[in-house]
């Protein structure tokens, strides 16, 4: 049976949900290996390891702020970056805000519906292990389909001063943007934009509200589309975490195993997502054919070793080290999946997910 209970303190769910959150930020970038991000064993020229800790570690109160409904996604948004790019330069999390900000919305509005959900999920928590594995299975998965549709339905409600918010908070994060076609539909809302009035202006005028601008970039940003799809890989994420969590943490064969279960775990998910889904970022960096590249990279890598049918993740290691040893040298980091594997540890964690 799974290795799973939904657990949650009742009398500080925010809190609760806002560690959850912190922790899937702190074991995404801590999870190795995950090639051509930073890591523990390098960092980027502006940006290390340590930065994404830091970044991590001060916004809780966000996450809390966001369960309780306090404010709105794009103030709240803006708090996470503020309170990073006072203490230093450099992209961490960005993208990853956008993803658990909503999340813990949506789990807010899940638990103010029906507390009891969260706390039992209607189980007992004495007759738990007698409970059929597909029963429990199907309950875990039934959980986050519905945090993931209340985050959904928070995201399409977004307004225009959302989208304010979202513009200034890009601005403040230094993330890196996509080059827009000056004479196409998008033009006035810019990211690179070096006049700020103008596309606040735009956006006034237009009432554009965040939703309907992360629809129009949903074909050329991963992260945009998990808000116009309703979080369709984050749930993904989960579910290929919490197989391979349970594979490795039950398999008494630990030579198949990169360090704990936990982090082959993350690491066997990251490398599967690689071989399934082309990066963005690295599309938006280098073009859309190096990310189709690296994808196929992947995809062979895993064959080759026959990684998904035995799940053998040491195996991997050698060419592993040398695949991202080459990538950070050619600045082909995979952030956007990064960012969805943040969402999708966290929606494991709110599962019940413990080691």
């Amino acid at each position: 049976m799974q290795s799973f209970r939904f657990f949650i303190n009742r009398d500080s769910p925010d809190r609760f949900v806002s560690s959850a959150a912190v922790l899937s930020m702190l074991l995404e970038v801590s999870g190795i290996p995950k090639p051509g991000n930073v890591s523990r064993f390098h960092n980027f020229s502006d940006t290390s390891f340590e930065h994404f800790l830091h970044s991590a570690a001060f916004v809780p109160f966000v996450f809390q702020d966001a369960f309780n409904r306090k404010k709105t996604f794009g103030e709240l948004l803006y708090d996470s970056v503020k309170i990073k790019s006072e203490r230093f330069g450099g992209n961490t999390h960005f993208g990853t805000f956008l993803l658990l900000i909503p999340l813990c919305m949506g789990a807010g509005s899940l638990f103010s519906k029906n507390d009891s959900f969260y706390s039992n999920a209607n189980i007992n928590a004495n007759i738990y292990e007698n409970i059929n594995a597909n029963i429990y299975e199907n309950i875990i998965v039934a959980l986050k389909e519905k945090i993931a549709k209340e985050a959904h339905e928070i995201c399409k409600n977004t307004s225009k001063g959302d989208s304010v918010f979202f513009y200034k908070s890009f601005w403040e994060s230094n993330t890196f943007a996509n080059e827009i076609d000056s004479s196409g539909p998008d033009s006035a809302f810019d990211l690179k934009s070096k006049n700020s009035e103008s596309v606040i202006s735009a956006i006034e005028f237009e009432n554009a509200d965040l939703f309907s601008l992360m629809k129009s970039a949903k074909d050329r940003d991963l992260v945009a589309n998990e808000w116009f799809s309703g979080f369709s890989k984050s749930l993904s994420f989960s579910k290929d975490l919490d197989y391979f969590y349970n594979f490795y943490s039950e398999n008494t064969n630990e030579s198949l195993r990169f360090g704990s279960a936990i982090n082959s775990a993350i690491s066997a998910s990251f490398l599967k997502f690689l071989a399934e889904t082309p990066d963005t970022l690295i599309a938006s960096k280098h073009g859309i054919s190096e990310a189709l590249e690296i994808k196929k990279l992947f995809s062979n890598l895993l064959k080759k070793y026959d990684f998904y049918e035995i799940h053998n993740l040491n195996s991997l290691i050698p060419e592993l080290q040398m695949i991202d040893a080459l990538m950070v040298s050619e600045n082909k980091n995979p952030g956007s999946l990064a960012d969805i594997a943040s969402a999708g540890i966290f929606l494991s964690i709110l599962g019940g997910l413990k080691f």
